[in-house]
């Protein structure tokens, strides 16, 4: 018998949230290398999320991983080059992620 509220619909209901999304890297022993997509709070017009790896955040200004600091040495500026709506997250976390594989594959 098919379910009858999508996942998403089932974990709301529940009052679940999801705060991260993990893109893999790669094969076993690569998960140092994973992408995350993560919630980091609220602005007062969206949910606003970070596209991270190893403590570096990306930063869509220079289109490079940039080391993020502390939250109270992050500007307002840091804030515009390294936080995303959900939407341009995973967007750029899976660009990313494959053009990341494609050089790890190229270098090989």
């Amino acid at each position: 018998m098919p379910p009858s509220h999508s996942t998403s619909e089932l974990a709301h209901e529940l009052g679940a949230r999801v705060t991260t999304y993990t893109f893999d890297a790669g094969p076993a022993g690569w998960e140092h290398e994973n992408i995350q997509v993560v919630h980091t709070g609220m602005s007062e017009v969206a949910d606003v999320w970070a596209v991270r790896k190893r403590g570096w955040c990306w930063n869509t200004e220079d289109d490079v991983w940039e080391h993020e600091p502390l939250p109270s040495s992050r500007d307002e500026e840091f804030y515009e080059r390294c936080r995303f709506t959900l939407d341009q997250a995973l967007v750029l976390a899976a660009t990313i992620r494959r053009i990341e594989n494609t050089r790890r594959a190229d270098a090989r």
